[in-house]
């Protein structure tokens, strides 16, 4: 791209280089969560935190419920952090220890995490996406707060309607 910019003479070699090295810069915060996602993900496994949680959660929680369990806990950490990666590289490593640890397939436990990391990110506040995709959309504050709102109304019935064939038990 860069390239095609210093052929047709739109940038200079000198406003190439800086507007790379701030695009750079830009995603240095994005690389360091996932940096530390990956590093608190691999720490989980490595001390067995969900084989362990698994083991102490067999005796009073129903392997039935698991996958809305899974799905309800990304939710609410993704909703609280306001970030669906940081959700999916930290409790969701833990998430899928257990439900593999109860017996639920690696598929059916992942997806839990992921659907509700990302349920939650999108109604979060504190997310990028609740708050730029509105604002650079429509342009107001006030399409902020509505936003959440029309995700709700989409995101709910078939959230719903996916959770029930999972809503079994694993064996």
């Amino acid at each position: 791209g860069g390239l095609l910019y210093k052929v047709q003479k739109i940038f200079n070699l000198k406003e190439l280089t800086n507007l790379t090295l701030k695009g750079i810069s830009g995603l240095m915060p994005l690389a360091l969560l996932m940096l530390l996602a990956f590093a608190i993900g691999n720490v989980c496994n490595e001390l067995g935190t969900g084989k362990y949680a698994a083991e102490i959660s067999k005796e009073w929680l129903s392997p039935h419920y698991v996958p809305v369990i899974v799905f309800l806990t990304s939710c609410f950490i993704a909703f609280s952090t306001g970030t669906s990666w940081g959700t999916t590289g930290t409790i969701g490593i833990a998430l899928i220890g257990i439900g593999a640890g109860l017996g639920f397939p690696l598929p059916v436990v992942a997806g839990a995490v992921l659907s509700g990391a990302y349920f939650g990110d999108k109604m979060s506040p504190l997310s990028d996406t609740t708050n730029l995709a509105p604002a650079m959309a429509a342009g107001s504050a006030q399409s902020i707060v509505v936003y959440p709102d029309r995700s709700v109304v989409l995101c709910v019935p078939g959230l719903g309607v996916s959770r029930l064939p999972f809503t079994r038990d694993p064996g």
